[in-house]
């Protein structure tokens, strides 16, 4: 009897072992804290340990004068996307999503897949930019309204929402790319093409990135309830319309402002953001602090406004 009782447990030991370390390392994937970091622009990455997203990469600024000046071009410089790829704690990439194709969303996109990884999912202009730089049909996946791309725990999903005029109605490289665009091509060459808004929903979380900063008619992102909104804030209407018509309904917990900061120059190094021409962060923060003090109660606990620095974390899961 304890011959058969000793050969037992030697037996079962091993599996019990497996299972408790099966079990650990379950719980460590389904409770992986996930965290933002900020890029410049619009552009983030967001990770649980495991996964990798990269959203926006233009961490190649577009100077003003190529522009205005005829016959200039531009094109990702590698000395930038080393240095902020390092400091942001890039080492590898499953994904890259753009919003669009104009330059200060999508300029390194193809730079960072070569180096780190993954694939380049966008619309059809934003894969003839990937096709221009040298990525692979392989490497590319084009998107279009309602679809999902699963990535790890992540689960992104795309609506179409279309980019809003600059000035007197008036759309800067407005239409789409239809060859492949090449690097060192005119900043006016990078064509908005179709815009999209990303949900993206992990166990930990729930965040909806807005690329537009104004509210569309109808909203197609009116029914989606994030813990975390990343809310584009250039190119606004008015903070008020902003805060009343998306931040509000939203019911986020958490409010992270982005695309206000300065892409005609290159980005600081030392010190904060240099904020975009015209749109006063500080106006954003006083109408937000006025707006959401009148609805806020024990009910409705005021959302966190967060301020992000370039390439520090932020934990935007429920804890």
């Amino acid at each position: 009897m304890d011959q058969k009782r000793h050969t037992l447990t030697t037996f079962a030991a091993p599996w019990i072992r497996s299972l408790i370390l099966m079990g650990f390392l379950s719980s460590q994937i389904c409770f992986s804290e996930v965290t933002f970091r900020w890029i410049g622009v619009s552009g983030f990455t967001l990770t649980d340990g495991h996964t990798t997203l990269l959203f926006d990469p233009a961490v190649t600024s577009t100077p003003f004068s190529s522009w205005v000046i005829p016959f200039q071009t531009i094109q990702s410089d590698p000395n930038e996307v080393t240095y902020w790829a390092e400091r942001c704690a890039i080492k590898r990439l499953d994904a890259t999503f753009v919003n669009h194709a104009h330059t200060d969303h999508v300029i390194d996109a193809p730079s960072m897949v070569q180096k780190f990884g993954g694939f380049l999912a966008g619309s059809s202009s934003v894969r003839q930019v990937g096709l221009g730089h040298g990525l692979s049909d392989a490497s590319l996946k084009v998107l279009k309204q309602d679809d999902i791309v699963q990535v790890g725990e992540f689960r992104v999903q795309a609506f179409s929402t279309p980019h809003a005029p600059h000035l007197f109605n008036i759309l800067f490289a407005d239409g789409d790319i239809t060859q492949p665009l090449k690097p060192g091509s005119s900043p006016w060459d990078y064509r908005v093409g179709e815009m999209f808004s990303y949900a993206i929903t992990h166990p930990e979380g729930t965040l909806l990135f807005q690329a537009p900063s104004r509210i569309l008619n109808p909203d197609v992102l009116e029914a989606v309830r994030p813990d975390t909104l990343l809310l584009t804030i250039a190119n606004r209407v008015s903070s008020e319309v902003l805060i009343e018509k998306r931040v509000k309904p939203s019911q986020a917990k958490k409010i992270i402002p982005l695309h206000w900061d300065h892409f005609f120059y290159p980005m600081e190094r030392d010190g904060p953001p240099r904020p975009l021409w015209f749109q006063n962060p500080e106006e954003f923060e006083s109408t937000f602090k006025k707006m959401i003090s009148n609805v806020a109660g024990p009910a409705h606990p005021a959302p966190e406004l967060i301020w992000p620095e370039y390439c520090k974390p932020i934990s935007v899961g429920r804890r």
